[in-house]
């Protein structure tokens, strides 16, 4: 007898599943996947359902701080800041295993503390991306001057770039519970260590 899906126990198993180490059918695994169950990005049927997913659709109301303005020519000056602090971000991702909405709460946390704002309490996971982040902050500080890159980093600076992370965040989301679709973008775009000697 055909093995059954181990989600819905219905139709037969035709995929293995990384998220649950069993057998799924397809039904389930596009129904399940980022929402009941955790997906590995080593999957190919993850991989592939990338290529194909709509995003969360953004009205102007979506984007966060709106007072505040990102140009292009700013993401261009502080394109190594925002490499570092994406990778920094992806890094602790990883190892606390976070999702993309813990990763946005992160975010907010920090803008909010940034601009001198109250910012709520925070669970386990987005408080350690936060202190992931603060680190990686104080190390550019230190890192920059030490290689020959630009002066100090301006708070208004770090303001912009956490802001333009957050929005990236957003633009790319698909809006799953257990999604990891920045997380993913992040690794595929966001160099491991900014050059030597890199500039601003």
């Amino acid at each position: 007898m055909p093995a059954l899906c181990t989600i819905c126990n219905k139709r037969r198993a035709k995929r293995p599943c990384l998220g649950t180490n069993t057998e799924i059918c397809a039904i389930c695994c596009a129904e399940s996947r980022e929402i009941t169950v955790d997906c590995p990005r080593a999957c190919a049927f993850l991989q592939d359902a990338r290529k194909h997913e709509a995003l969360v659709k953004l009205t102007p109301a979506d984007v966060p701080h709106q007072d505040i303005a990102i140009s292009e020519e700013f993401v261009r000056d502080q394109e190594w800041v925002v490499l570092w602090l994406g990778n920094a971000l992806s890094r602790a991702m990883e190892q606390h295993h976070a999702v993309d909405a813990q990763a946005r709460e992160a975010l907010e946390t920090l803008v909010r503390m940034q601009r001198g704002m109250e910012a709520p309490p925070v669970e386990p996971i987005p408080a350690a991306l936060v202190d992931a982040l603060q680190t990686a902050i104080a190390q550019w500080r230190t890192k920059a001057p030490e290689e020959g890159g630009p002066g100090p980093l301006k708070d208004s600076e770090l303001l912009g770039v956490l802001i333009f992370i957050q929005r990236l965040g957003l633009q790319y989301d698909n809006g799953r519970v257990r999604g990891r679709r920045v997380y993913d973008f992040m690794l595929d775009h966001f160099p491991a260590q900014p050059a030597e000697g890199a500039t601003t």
